[in-house]
């Protein structure tokens, strides 16, 4: 938490602790500029920089030129560094009034040094807008006409360390008497908590919490379901904006400390992969029970005990066996049945030692195939590290690497449309029977019903994306948490946008079966998004879908998997073609080639992809 005051004009700033201890230098200028130089984890540099800029008159011009040079320098010098900037403050001048100027071609030059300085530079200029208009908000009311302007801002430097969510502007007059408003911005900060040297990601392990909803009892997800109605229905001091960022922030905030006060708490190593992956647990469980058998049949010493213990273990065995190897019965079927072992026992005319032995010989295969099954997971499922790049251009240097050899440029001689031939022109062509407003029905308001049943279909123990908000949250939250939650998705369809977390995305490699050898094509990389986000584009290409389906939009060549659609027929040719070569006395060889085209859509040259949805 940051707060900038002016102080009988001179600014002051206002740390939290938690940022104050990162405070490396300070400096001031004529009681009207200060600057603190923060140093956070993982080497970056924040310089947040206070100002009160006299307003303009015949004595103030020279210290006004002097302020703005100096800020100006300042932030030269630490751009130099790479060091991220926030100026906040007082500056007793209007922007948009220097924006008219810029567009005005009889002004060349507009006046304004340091607006020219950050416009020119591509700073953000945080301003709280009107959400009527899209204006930005005043923030000064003149004492003696009433006026209103903007005087204060909050500027950050572009590709600012910490996400900005959104600003508004309060009226002070209840707290305080003062011509000025109050200029607030929202940033997530979360961020930096991850933020460490390399070195001491070399040295140290690093480890999250994570809240296990899979191993919650009933009561606490009742708790969670209602922590999360009792975070939604908090005071807010803009209850009645439309700000995405400020919704979804709030929405997160309920889910997140909801979380933390139900669920069960794990803390998992981020350094250590997981020693069981989830998808060979049951593998594991199976092999350590018949490895615990294996071991106990060195106390069996009469036919009598091991008909007992094999009455106990076979049951519940065999089942889950047949449930992961269903191919292997016949590995299933060399083994005695329990009422009848001891009847193969006396046949076999063998001692019980040597009988024993041999009863042994027939779990090894047993073994040797889940052992098999283990090794083979367990080699898809690990990464060796042996070569970390950390420093940033190594990694923008393998990364281009990677991508032109395995992406290149593209190779379409086609620019437009009018470049193609003739007989690809129609291909590219918007077809003129299908009519354009029957896709108004793709953005129609989502309600309640609908958002519920996406959510009830979601999977389960997948992946979340940057909020670590999975799936399964969602299914717990009650009608009034819906509600909250299709009205965000409401608002971003009216207005055409998403809030800012959403447009995060993790990218986490996946190994394929084989080597690593440290190059990313040996991987499969996939993307982590936001839940949410990804239930709103299931909602509008359930209905994009429906509506293709409905209106028969894809036809012939351009048959796909929509509702109501089946693939008998294309399977029925198959098969007819196969079933007629092997009765044919043609001794002529049949290939058939079949394509996954999800797979070939990833291949398909971004220029020829580009001009269908143009």
């Amino acid at each position: 938490m940051v707060f900038l005051f002016i102080f009988r004009q001179s600014p002051c700033w206002c740390l939290h602790s938690s940022l104050a201890m990162y405070v490396i230098k300070k400096r001031f200028f004529k009681d009207r500029l200060i600057s603190l130089l923060l140093q956070l984890p993982g080497r970056q540099n924040l310089l947040i920089i206070g100002a009160y800029i006299p307003p303009s008159s015949g004595l103030n011009n020279k210290l006004i030129a002097e302020c703005h040079s100096t800020l100006i320098n300042w932030i030269t010098s630490a751009h130099a560094t790479g060091a991220h900037i926030m100026l906040g403050g007082d500056l007793n001048a209007q922007f948009d009034s220097f924006i008219k100027n810029i567009s005005n071609d009889e002004i060349r030059t507009p006046s304004h040094s340091l607006f020219r300085f950050l416009h020119t530079h591509q700073f953000d200029d945080l301003c709280a807008l009107d959400p009527s208009t899209s204006f930005p908000l005043p923030t000064f009311t003149s004492a003696s006409t009433g006026q209103l302007s903007r005087l204060d801002y909050l500027w950050i430097s572009p590709d600012f360390l910490a996400t900005h969510l959104w600003s508004y502007v309060m009226d002070t007059l209840d707290t305080f008497n003062s011509d000025h408003m109050l200029l607030i911005g929202f940033f997530d900060f979360l961020s930096i908590r991850d933020m460490r040297a390399p070195s001491y990601l070399k040295q140290r392990s690093r480890y999250c919490t994570v809240y296990n909803i899979h191993t919650a009892l009933p009561d606490q997800k009742v708790l969670f379901t209602s922590e999360v109605d009792a975070g939604l229905k908090l005071p807010d001091t803009l209850a009645s904006s439309n700000n995405l960022n400020r919704i979804w922030h709030r929405f997160k905030s309920a889910l997140l400390n909801a979380a933390r006060s139900a669920f069960p708490k794990q803390v998992v190593s981020l350094n250590k992969a997981k020693k069981v992956p989830f998808e060979l647990q049951p593998y594991q469980h199976i092999s350590h029970k018949l490895d615990h058998y294996i071991r106990s049949l060195s106390r069996n010493f009469t036919i009598s005990e091991l008909y007992g213990s094999w009455n106990r273990f076979y049951p519940s065995f065999c089942p889950l066996f047949l449930e992961l190897f269903s191919e292997q019965k016949d590995l299933i079927n060399q083994l005695p049945l329990p009422n009848s072992l001891y009847s193969v026992f006396i046949s076999s005319n063998l001692p019980f030692k040597t009988y024993l032995n041999k009863f042994k010989g027939l779990l090894r295969p047993l073994k040797k195939l889940i052992s098999a099954k283990l090794k083979l997971g367990f080699d898809n499922y690990n990464i060796v590290l042996d070569r970390v790049l950390v420093a940033p251009d190594d990694i923008h240097a393998a990364a281009i690497k990677h991508f032109q050899n395995v992406v290149g440029p593209s190779r379409s001689p086609f620019k437009s449309l009018n470049e193609l031939p003739e007989q690809w022109k129609n291909r590219y062509t918007p077809i003129p029977e299908i009519n354009q407003d029957i896709y108004q029905l793709v953005m129609a308001p989502i309600d309640n019903l609908e958002l519920r049943t996406v959510i009830n279909n979601s999977p389960s123990r997948k992946a979340p994306g940057s909020s670590s908000i999975p799936y399964e949250w969602f299914k717990l939250l009650s009608t009034d948490g819906i509600s909250y939650l299709c009205h965000l998705m409401n608002l971003c369809l009216v207005s055409a946008d998403i809030p800012e977390d959403w447009r995060l995305a993790s990218i986490v490699l996946i190994p394929k079966p084989h080597e690593f050898e440290c190059l990313l094509k040996n991987t499969h990389p996939i993307t982590l998004l936001e839940t949410a986000r990804k239930l709103l584009v299931k909602i509008i290409t359930d209905w994009l879908s429906k509506v293709m389906a409905s209106h028969q939009v894809l036809t012939g060549d351009n048959f796909a998997g929509l509702p109501g659609s089946s693939v008998t027929t294309p399977i029925n040719v198959l098969d007819g073609i196969m079933k007629s070569h092997r009765i044919s006395s043609s001794s002529q060889e049949l290939w058939i080639l079949s394509q996954d085209i999800s797979k070939a859509f990833d291949s398909i040259d971004l220029t020829m992809l580009k001009l269908i949805f143009d």
